[in-house]
C-alpha cells in the first residue's frame, strides 16, 4: 500500500509538471499572437 502510494504521488507530481509547463507554452503562445 505504501510504496502503491508513493508511486501515486509520483505520477501525481509528473501530470503536474506537464500541466504547468503545456501552460506556460499556450500562454507564451497567446502573447506572441497579440504582439
Amino acid at each position: 500500500m505504501i510504496q502503491s502510494r508513493s508511486n501515486n504521488d509520483n505520477i501525481l507530481c509528473e501530470v503536474r509538471s506537464m500541466i504547468k509547463s503545456s501552460i506556460l507554452m499556450i500562454t507564451t503562445e497567446k502573447q506572441r499572437t497579440i504582439d
